[in-house]
């Protein structure tokens, strides 16, 4: 059974304008132990899909006309606020993008994450402190002791993001949410910190949810893959798979973005026009008006999600750009 499963899921968000359709339809299941990308253009439903698990998002500020959010076999969207709080932090953690704006600029990092394990470990004072130091040593800082006494803005931004990592490991989560954790960090210390994350997790058994733009951060960190565009997931599967052999259009599409893959005298892909305004979302498939392989049936159906042994695709045309045989996943797909 999944850790993590997320069937159908659609999410709303009623504005002056109009609804805005952020999810729509999304499959996703995250096992025990496993590191799992999630990857796609800004824009596309990454963020809203990682908020929606925690039940961050404001509430009586968006809807769930229907799917479901399931959690070690327990129903998420049905429980209260102060069931929720049992298991945020303690079974599901999350790092987001930027710790300037997580971490409390006036309270002392070792404060910081001592005050989550006093919350949800019921350690004294003294003992959560000194298991903070120890979290920070862990997480490579040096000088843990002296580190726990600084502020977020004497530490660099490297530094700061290993703090994150400890605070949120430090209750020992089943689950940890990583919403694009190195992306104001250069590539070196990026290297460094998804290396720490993916070895500290790999050592507590931790499940992770890698929310990113970069596919080259998921083929270094992740198992598995999953491609998001427009608020649905298009495309599944192992990571050598996905991107060695991808099924879906926008999936190829994005791999032949990425200047690694070019020589330099080869011209850099782009792909034409932009994540759609879900306000207003095109019908049929999604992508179909970026799409180089559309067909008359794409600007009217929406396709259903295909499945394979290790992978789903949801196009009309996967055929066309791989072979093997797939059938029609149950839960997708629905208009």
């Amino acid at each position: 059974m999944a850790l993590l499963e997320l069937t159908d899921l659609h999410l709303e968000f009623p504005t002056y304008w109009g609804v805005v359709e952020a999810l729509s339809g999304v499959q996703l299941a995250l096992h025990r132990g496993e590191m799992l990308g999630l990857v796609g253009e800004s824009g596309c439903g990454k963020s809203v899909t990682a908020m929606s698990v925690l039940r961050l998002l404001p509430e009586g500020h968006y809807r769930v006309p229907r799917g479901g959010i399931s959690f070690d076999g327990r129903d998420l969207l049905a429980l209260d606020e102060q069931g929720m709080q049992q298991i945020r932090g303690r079974r599901i953690a999350m790092i987001f993008q930027e710790p300037m704006t997580s971490l409390n600029p006036t309270i002392r990092v070792g404060r910081q994450i001592a005050e989550v394990i006093e919350s949800h470990q019921r350690l004294g004072a003294a003992a959560a402190r000194s298991r903070a130091v120890s979290l920070l040593q862990e997480m490579r800082i040096p000088d843990p002791e002296r580190a726990a006494e600084r502020y977020p803005f004497e530490l660099s931004g490297g530094m700061r993001q290993r703090a994150m990592i400890a605070m949120a490991l430090s209750c020992e989560p089943d689950l940890l949410i990583a919403d694009e954790p190195t992306t104001a960090l250069d590539v070196t210390v990026q290297a460094q910190v998804l290396s720490l994350l993916r070895q500290k997790c790999r050592e507590r058994g931790t499940a992770v949810l890698l929310i990113t733009h970069d596919l080259g951060v998921v083929a270094g960190t992740c198992e598995r893959v999953a491609v998001m565009y427009a608020g649905t997931v298009v495309e599944t599967g192992p990571v050598t798979e996905v991107l060695q052999q991808p099924r879906h259009p926008y999936t190829r599409a994005l791999l032949e973005t990425i200047p690694e893959r070019f020589g330099r005298d080869q011209r850099l892909e782009v792909i034409p026009g932009s994540v759609p305004n879900l306000l207003h979302p095109p019908p049929g498939c999604r992508f179909h008006p970026r799409c180089r392989q559309v067909m008359d049936r794409c600007r009217s159906q929406r396709p259903p999600s295909f499945a394979g042994a290790a992978y789903t695709v949801a196009c009309w045309a996967w055929e066309d750009l791989t072979s093997g045989p797939a059938e029609p996943a149950s839960g997708g797909g629905q208009p």
